[in-house]
């Protein structure tokens, strides 16, 4: 079995590296020994919640009077339809759907716009871009 491996936060400022938490990273390198491998790269940030109130005050509202469906049932079939990917596990394939909260806010943006052009597409919906709307 893998062993969990934390992530650590920091920010950089004209180069120098700040840690969130120093203690907690000090304890996991007193644990390790011999060559490894440090990574770092900009934090994705999660849906924000803008795009919290614009999804579930427009969009999946929107779509859900027009397919007769709750707003509920309506995500599940947007994410299944937009989010699903399949996995293999010991030679069987399976199908899995992301959660909307995992999503970065550039998933999560690209999500919606796939969400805005079914709603056009498929349901004639014209779903107004943030930016056209009071949230």
């Amino acid at each position: 079995m893998s062993k969990i491996i934390p992530k650590h936060f920091c920010s950089i400022e004209k180069g120098i590296l700040t840690l969130s938490d120093e203690k907690k990273y000090q304890q996991w390198l007193s644990q390790l020994e011999g060559e490894c491998e440090l990574i770092i790269k900009k934090r994705e940030r999660l849906r924000s919640s803008n795009q919290n109130k614009y999804w579930h005050g427009v969009v999946l509202p929107l779509i859900a009077e027009e397919m007769c469906l709750y707003p509920d049932e309506t995500k599940e079939f947007l994410k299944r339809r937009f989010l699903s990917t399949e996995i293999k596990v010991k030679e069987k394939i399976y199908d899995i759907v992301k959660r909307t909260s995992s999503l970065s806010t550039i998933e999560f943006n690209e999500f919606v716009k796939r969400c805005q052009m079914f709603g056009a597409k498929e349901l004639g919906l014209n779903i107004p871009d943030p930016n056209e709307i009071e949230l």
